[in-house]
């Protein structure tokens, strides 16, 4: 087995780490060149550390590892690290994130006394050393597995730590394509636009683009219709000056796709952006955005000003410094509609205050460590041209928005800002005297503006826990009511019941008296119709004694009428002159009328 052994400790924790490693297999020691000779170490040259980033601004060991294991181009079976340094968060987080995996297991040492990590802070501790505190908490989270002293796992369990955490089923499958739209957010930056564009059209994976033109001049309008007459697939949105945040809600609302990237247009993007925060987000199905680490330069002279490494699991330190990172990140659509999009109700650090917006949600994000993007620090930015009163007063202000936030970890912030103060203080002293005086004058302004604050805080909290308790009182009189309630409730069923029962008899009742009714009606009819019938016989009678009348009538008429015909009485005087005349002559009519009737 290959094994490949960190260390960064001091001299006699290596030989029994090394030891316990020897016992497995064939290693190899990772260590700076002061620690190097207890075994075949190597350590890369500080010049150029590599594109990967431990959380923060500073520069850690574990920048320095992930570069001496990627260099050293073994495949290791097992890397393993200890505790308390911290040395493994690149390396972990990497691999955790969709990144390189320098090997097949990665495994964190707690050694006796560990669980002292998960400890209260002492005061006088600072926000960096919160966010290092947040590297190792990265590390053991991220790793495959937790070895070492029973006693300090169990501990660090107990404060709640997550120790080797089970990695969740991706969120979709590796040949699953998922597309991406890029919101550009754009504002008078003609001059850098193009140069945002082409970063975007090189990315490795096919990407949407749409811009957002927030009320540019007319000059600066052109610029955006000239990049999309080049790529007619870009599309282009407009809208009034609004500010940062509403253009950013307007390119969520725009975009064809659930995977949204915030980019500003002042920034260029690695040709890997996309692809990589894609991955992460398919891995991290937990994750609600990806965060790159990016690198930031000055524009007037290219100069770096520092490099980013993005951190999780620091939540507390949020509210005093945003150490999340840029604005330009990877976003689940679902995410920053959870979170309410960008608010509107502050801009000067509209990312940072997102970041708190969604914690307050519940929600929770991926931290990339690769150095994905170039961030420009202008000297016409609007940070830039705030005096350090207004930075201070937008921090404090920042803080005000989010009151459920700092009573949740109040104790700890408080700590936090005052080593802050502290340091801020130490630093100043460094000044003129003239400076330094207005400097201090400030800080006292600053202070005294942020205990009122924490006194209006307090002051809000101990009324919220005021109406919490009215509720409760509230809900224990409602409880108290609730047998009571049932009874009364059982009751009306009961009459319920009783009604439904009543109810159905009369529609029996009814149901029966209609059937009454219906025959009596019945018989009435047919009554009517016997009557009518015995009328209509009646008359049929009288008709047809009419009619025989007259009938008789006039046969005695035609009688009468015929005995005085000539014809008549001329056969009445054959008849008494010569019967056998008469019969004869009878009898050839006869013949003669049957002839004609043929």
């Amino acid at each position: 087995m290959k094994i490949a052994l960190v260390a960064l400790q001091d001299a006699a924790d290596i030989e029994a780490r090394l030891s316990r490693a020897r016992a497995r297999g064939e290693v190899e020691l990772i260590a700076p060149p002061a620690l190097a000779g207890h075994g075949r170490g190597r350590w890369p040259a500080r010049e150029g550390l590599g594109d990967r980033r431990a959380p923060g601004v500073r520069d850690m060991p574990a920048n320095e590892v992930f570069e001496a294991l990627r260099a050293s181009g073994t495949v290791w079976d097992e890397i393993r690290f200890d505790a308390k340094s911290g040395a493994g968060v690149v390396v972990c987080a990497e691999a955790k994130s969709g990144g390189i995996r320098l090997a097949k297991r990665l495994v964190i040492e707690v050694e006796a006394g560990d669980e002292q990590l998960s400890a209260p802070r002492a005061l006088g501790e600072s926000i960096d050393d919160r966010v290092a505190l947040s590297a190792v908490r990265m590390a053991l989270r991220d790793c495959d597995a937790v070895e070492g002293d029973s006693a300090a796992i169990a501990g660090l369990r107990a404060a709640g730590w997550e120790l080797a955490r089970e990695v969740p089923a991706p969120g979709w499958g590796a040949d699953e394509a998922r597309g991406v739209t890029a919101v550009v957010t754009y504002y008078n930056l003609g001059r850098w636009l193009p140069a945002c564009i082409a970063s975007l059209r090189a990315q490795t994976v096919p990407v949407e683009i749409v811009i957002v033109d927030d009320g540019s001049t007319p000059e600066q309008a052109a610029v955006a219709d000239a990049e999309v007459a080049k790529d007619p697939a870009i599309r282009l949105v407009r809208q009034a000056n609004a500010g940062l945040p509403a253009a950013r809600n307007r390119g969520a609302q725009e975009a064809s796709h659930d995977l949204v990237l915030m980019v500003d247009a002042d920034n260029t993007m690695r040709p890997r952006l996309v692809e990589r925060l894609r991955e992460a987000l398919r891995v991290r199905p937990d994750a609600g955005w990806a965060c790159p680490a990016f690198h930031s330069y000055d524009d007037a002279t290219g100069a770096t000003a520092f490099n980013y490494g993005p951190a999780e699991l620091c939540n507390e330190v949020v509210l005093l410094r945003n150490v999340i990172g840029d604005g330009c990140a990877l976003y689940r659509r679902s995410a920053l509609q959870a979170a309410g999009g960008f608010g509107l109700d502050y801009t000067p650090h509209p990312d940072w205050h997102f970041w708190l917006r969604a914690f307050e949600a519940g929600l929770s994000g991926a931290a990339v460590p690769e150095i994905l993007f170039d961030y420009r620090e202008r000297g016409d930015s609007m940070l830039r041209g705030m005096t350090p009163l207004a930075m201070a007063f937008s921090r404090t202000e920042l803080v005000r928005m989010h009151p459920r936030l700092l009573a949740r970890d109040a104790e700890t912030i408080s700590r936090l800002e005052a080593a802050e103060i502290v340091a801020e203080h130490a630093h100043r002293r460094w000044l003129g005297s003239s400076d330094r005086d207005g400097e201090v004058a400030a800080l006292v302004r600053e202070l005294s503006a942020l205990r009122a604050y924490t006194t209006k805080v307090e002051q809000d909290l101990q009324a919220s826990q005021q109406r919490t308790a009215a509720v409760e009182q509230s809900l224990s009189k409602v409880e108290s009511q609730l047998p009571q309630f049932r009874d009364y409730v059982a009751k009306l069923e009961r009459d319920l019941m009783s009604l439904r029962g009543y109810s159905e008899s009369l529609e029996r009742e009814v149901a029966q008296r209609d059937v009454q009714l219906q025959a009596a009606r019945a018989d009435s009819e047919v009554a009517q119709l016997k009557a009518l019938a015995a009328m209509q016989r009646a008359h049929a009678a009288e008709l047809a004694r009419n009619e025989s009348e007259i009938a008789n009538s006039e046969r005695a008429a035609a009688f009468e009428e015929m005995s005085r015909s000539s014809a008549v009485r001329a056969s009445r005087l054959l008849a008494a002159a010569n019967p056998a005349a008469h019969r004869a002559v009878g009898a050839l009519v006869t013949r003669l009328l049957r002839w004609s009737g043929r």
